[in-house]
């Protein structure tokens, strides 16, 4: 398994196990060691076998002996124990902020309701305000709670998006054809949240780093690929969208990249006004078309 599918089994676990009401300190303990992992450069199976799991900041007996166990099986028996035992859409409805893991438990015990959608319905019908504990105003509150929620999951949280589009840039950029890649789109500007995940890359080798794009831990589906472009989904829901150029392209495709649309067009316009064209290539004279020297970087 890699470090992503590991990382999502033990926040699976942590959720599971707070919706039972288990012990805070070990829910913590698989919601710590899964944040540890999502940031680590090196794959876990390449540090079990130098004998430095026990290295890693909160990995303790428990925590080693399932990482290897998913290291080595691809399961552990805590996770086989309690992975069924509540419903996919019950932790859903846990996450929902304004609702949590003991409400979501309540009312999956009281109505039957295994998913958000469901919620939604029983509260619109007036049935969850019936339930011992809860009114009518905590009914509308989850009404309101859910439509926020389905608001903000169109789009990604920016603490989400970005240590989750940084992953996927250190991997691509271990590949040996790749110079170097960047974080590019709204992430970059640092948007409250974002709708896809864009990066930029400078590679010799196109075709081969699109081929290890798509093969990438996250990413479920490539619907399109060029010698310049891969379009992706990944396991987060959103679009990733990976732009791709040799070295002495990458700046002027990162800053295309990175500025918003309103942005490009006035950038347009001004060079345009010098007699200038400019766009995702670069800045060119705008009657010769001879390029103009931009640096190799979105600084430059």
């Amino acid at each position: 398994m890699t470090n992503h599918e590991i990382a999502r089994r033990f926040n699976r676990i942590g959720d599971i196990l707070e919706i039972q009401g288990e012990n805070p300190f070990k829910i913590k303990a698989y919601r710590r060691a899964a944040e540890t992992i999502g940031e680590l450069t090196e794959p876990l199976g390449e540090i079990d076998d130098r004998g430095g799991l026990e290295d890693i900041p909160g990995f303790g007996d428990a925590i080693i002996a399932k990482t290897r166990d998913f290291l080595t099986t691809g399961t552990t028996k805590l996770y086989e124990s309690i992975k069924d035992v509540v419903p996919a859409g019950v932790v859903g409805i846990a996450a929902v902020p304004g609702i949590g893991p003991k409400t979501a438990k309540a009312l999956w015990e009281a109505l039957g309701v295994s998913g958000i959608d469901a919620l939604e319905t029983a509260a619109r019908e007036g049935r969850v305000q019936k339930v011992p504990g809860f009114g009518a105003l905590k009914e509308k509150g989850f009404i309101e709670a859910i439509e926020r929620n389905r608001r903000l999951t169109e789009r990604l949280p920016l603490f989400i998006a970005l240590p989750y589009a940084e992953r996927l840039a250190r991997e691509l950029s271990a590949r040996p054809e790749v110079e170097r890649v960047a974080v590019a789109g709204s992430i970059a500007r640092g948007r409250d949240t974002v709708g896809d995940i864009d990066l930029v890359a400078a590679t010799s080798d196109p075709a081969t780093t699109a081929h290890a794009f798509a093969r990438l831990p996250g990413i479920t589906e490539v619907t399109a690929q060029g010698n310049a472009e891969v379009v992706g989904f990944c396991d987060l829901g959103v679009r990733v969208d990976l732009r791709m150029s040799d070295g002495a392209g990458f700046g002027a495709l990162l800053h295309h990249f990175s500025s918003g649309s309103e942005h490009n067009r006035q950038l347009r316009e001004f060079a345009h006004s010098l007699g200038l064209k400019m766009n995702e290539e670069g800045i060119f004279d705008a009657r010769s078309g001879a390029s103009k020297s931009i640096g190799t970087d979105e600084a430059g």
